[in-house]
């Protein structure tokens, strides 16, 4: 399970990375994406750990909730997750500048 884990969150950093999520930053350490208007996905940094969420959003209903503080095998891949959210956000602001002065 883990190792399917692992792979659908590579999945979401790489749809990040290339832009196919977009996520809004709602405090320095929490980012929220929502996804084909179904899921509410979380990545938060918690003091040294990461955790993440996601929320079946039609009944609002938790079904992933992981920390790396419990599974340490997950540090590397939600840290990467949790910088690539926050690029994102950077990038889709810059975004927004240039076009609103260009």
């Amino acid at each position: 399970m883990a190792d399917d884990l692992i792979e659908n969150i590579r999945a979401i950093y790489n749809q990040t990375v290339e832009g196919k999520i977009s996520w809004q930053k709602q405090s320095p350490t929490l980012f929220i994406a929502f996804v084909k208007q179904k899921a509410q996905l979380v990545i938060q940094r918690a003091g040294a750990s990461y955790v993440f969420r996601v929320i079946n959003m039609p009944g609002n209903q938790e079904v992933i909730n992981v920390s790396s503080s419990y599974k340490p095998e997950l540090e590397i891949i939600l840290r990467g997750l949790f910088n690539a959210a926050d690029k994102n956000v950077d990038s889709t602001g810059a975004r927004f500048l240039g076009d609103l002065l260009g």
